[in-house]
């Protein structure tokens, strides 16, 4: 168990924590959605603006496997999720942010 604030988590809360492999593995078999994970997992890396957040996508269509070597920010997921609502204006950075269609396959 993990502690959090002097007490446990509950052991639901640690599974969805650990994220086992299987719980998104059922989702995108019947979802044909896009479900986005995301962390920080720096604590004193400033290296382009703010050390490294991981970044995981399932869906039916993201490429297996697929790791990019291109420097993302937090606007271009807003611009991947707002593309994907049909929005085609984006506010702010993420008009100017990469665009994350390379992680999909056609």
């Amino acid at each position: 168990m993990l502690a959090l604030d002097g007490g446990q988590l509950a052991e639901e809360q640690h599974r969805a924590i650990d994220c086992e492999h299987a719980v998104p593995t059922r989702w995108a078999a019947h979802h044909d959605g896009l479900l986005i994970i995301t962390f920080d997992e720096a604590g004193s890396d400033n290296t382009n603006g703010g050390g490294k957040v991981e970044w995981v996508v399932v869906s039916p269509k993201a490429k297996r496997g697929y790791q990019s070597t291109t420097v993302y920010k937090h606007q271009s997921t807003l611009r991947l999720i707002l593309k994907g609502l049909g929005v085609t204006v984006f506010p702010g950075d993420a008009a100017r942010a990469p665009d994350m269609t390379e992680f999909f396959t056609p």
